[in-house]
């Protein structure tokens, strides 16, 4: 099993450097506007390689961006980001597999050279734990090439989302493309209410039911039994 031990957000809406632990079982809670969406958005922003289903958590039809990610959207008009210019954010995962006694960590960054001109690369870095100065040079957070100039043991460095979500079915193991899909669906504060949609949701595909070959298969049998 690998289990999320820590996060580390760096520029990351009102998380400008920010190190979270985590338990077997970690109770998120807050009132609204706290930043628990924005939490679980920054983990699901790394594992699906998507930034398309954000605030899911909160709203159904949460329609948060990246930009206001980065840039710590305020919602004000004389001032509607936080942060101006360029801009570079980290979110990193790291994770302890047990079955070989070792850390990794796969992550994110992010380089924004204005409102909604964002440049992501994703990567993975096996055997070791999060640290200060893999995102820091000083005071100032790594852009995309002095990250991945500094951190020598990068196993897999991913420039597109195709080769990101490889790169995370590789690592994790025994998941199948749904699994992108499912991680938003399942943050989304909505109740399934019918057994049969939460089946074909999350635990198996939905498949049509053809019923002449279901009889053919039935006939097919009856021959085999009279014959015996």
């Amino acid at each position: 099993m690998k289990k999320l031990t820590r996060m580390k957000l760096i520029n990351w809406h009102r998380f400008s450097n920010c190190t979270i632990d985590f338990g077997g079982s970690t109770l998120i809670s807050g009132e609204n506007g706290a930043g628990k969406s924005t939490l679980l958005d920054a983990i699901q922003f790394v594992v699906t390689c998507s930034a398309n289903a954000f605030n899911k958590a909160a709203h159904e039809n949460g329609k948060r961006k990246l930009t206001g990610y980065i840039r710590c959207k305020t919602g004000k008009e004389n001032q509607p980001y936080e942060r101006t210019g360029q801009i570079s954010a980290h979110i990193a995962l790291e994770f302890y597999e047990e079955s070989k006694k070792k850390y990794f960590v796969v992550g994110a960054v992010i380089d924004s050279s204005s409102e909604g001109q964002e440049t992501t690369a994703r990567y993975l870095i096996d055997g070791v734990r999060l640290t200060e100065d893999m995102f820091f040079r000083g005071k100032t957070p790594r852009s995309i090439t002095e990250f991945r100039a500094v951190n020598k043991k990068i196993k897999i460095w991913c420039k597109t989302q195709t080769e990101a979500k490889r790169m995370i079915k590789a690592r994790f193991g025994r998941i199948e493309d749904k699994f992108f899909s499912l991680i938003p669906k399942a943050l989304a504060f909505k109740p399934i209410n019918d057994i049969k949609d939460f089946v074909y949701s999350y635990v198996l595909d939905e498949k049509e039911v053809n019923i002449d070959i279901l009889r053919e298969n039935v006939r097919s049998y009856q021959d085999l039994g009279r014959t015996l």
